[in-house]
């Protein structure tokens, strides 16, 4: 939620990177088929920008997956805050997004609590600092309240102040990194216990499992990963709706590839094939085929 504000007097810092999305459903049956293959492409071919729209209500799981897919969408230097508007009858009109600049669950518990009991944050624009946005968080106003952190354990005792009020949804990212890269991130067991913790309150429906992004080291190979993949895939899939991965892009403008370059200069670059290769690979691990 880019709701924090100066004045909140919260200071926050986010390493940011480009990377590009990819998702996985847990399901039977290899990787996709011609035909599968065939219907996306005809989809891509076939679209066409409507301007005559009926008056008719979309269902609400409908409206779910459009969302969910509308999320995957990168904004600018991946730090742009973003609101979904969905207007509809006897439902609200926000779906907010808590961790679009910083991880709020595991770092500004209290204060992300605190802004749903008193019904209201405060957004600062990150490229225009005088511009303020109030941004009410009361059922009637929000349709979706969307987690996004690597640590949900701290607001576990009291995620039911927000669930019980608010339609939720939650991104639980968990890698194969250790504190060499990322120092403030619980282990990998602990992580997926509190993920299964977490399913058991709200539902598998509702947690989607971030893999990403893939980071290629000499440390941290395309081996180790998919090693690391498939065994956390076994234990999170009965707890999980979906996987979404994702690996890093060099950006080819000159100040974000140097600053990548100056922060991670371990970095291995990804070819499009061998992206193509890690995708499928994990995917028949995870299918069994």
């Amino acid at each position: 939620m880019a709701s924090i504000s100066r004045n909140s007097c919260v200071s926050l810092h986010c390493f940011q990177i480009g990377w590009q999305k990819s998702s996985v459903r847990f399901r039977k049956g290899g990787s996709f088929g011609k035909n599968e293959k065939m219907e996306f492409y005809q989809a891509i071919n076939n679209r066409r920008t409507i301007r005559s729209l009926e008056d008719k209500p979309i269902p609400y799981d409908v409206l779910e997956r459009i969302v969910a897919a509308g999320m995957q969408a990168p904004t600018h230097d991946h730090r742009r805050m973003y609101c979904i508007l969905a207007s509809g009858k006897g439902r609200g009109h926000m779906i907010i997004n808590t961790g679009g600049r910083t991880d709020t669950v595991q770092y500004y518990t209290e204060w992300l609590l605190n802004r749903f009991s008193e019904g209201y944050a405060m957004s600062r624009n990150p490229l225009f600092p005088n511009k303020v946005t109030r941004y009410e968080l009361t059922p009637d106003t929000v349709d979706c309240v969307v987690f996004c952190s690597k640590n949900y354990k701290p607001i576990l005792p009291r995620l039911h102040e927000i669930t019980d009020r608010f339609n939720t949804y939650f991104h639980y990212t968990i890698t194969a990194y250790g504190k060499d890269i990322e120092p403030g991130v619980p282990g990998i067991e602990e992580s997926m216990e509190t993920l299964t913790k977490l399913s058991g309150l709200v539902g598998k429906h509702r947690i989607v499992w971030r893999y990403d992004p893939v980071l290629p080291t000499k440390e941290y190979t395309i081996k180790r990963h998919l090693e690391t993949y498939e065994r956390m895939a076994k234990v999170l899939s009965p707890y999980i709706d979906r996987c979404i991965f994702s690996f890093v892009k060099i950006y080819t403008q000159r100040a974000p590839r140097k600053k990548l370059e100056s922060n991670m200069p371990e970095l291995i670059p990804l070819s499009a094939q061998d992206m193509d290769v890690l995708a499928q690979k994990s995917f028949r691990r995870e299918c069994g085929s």
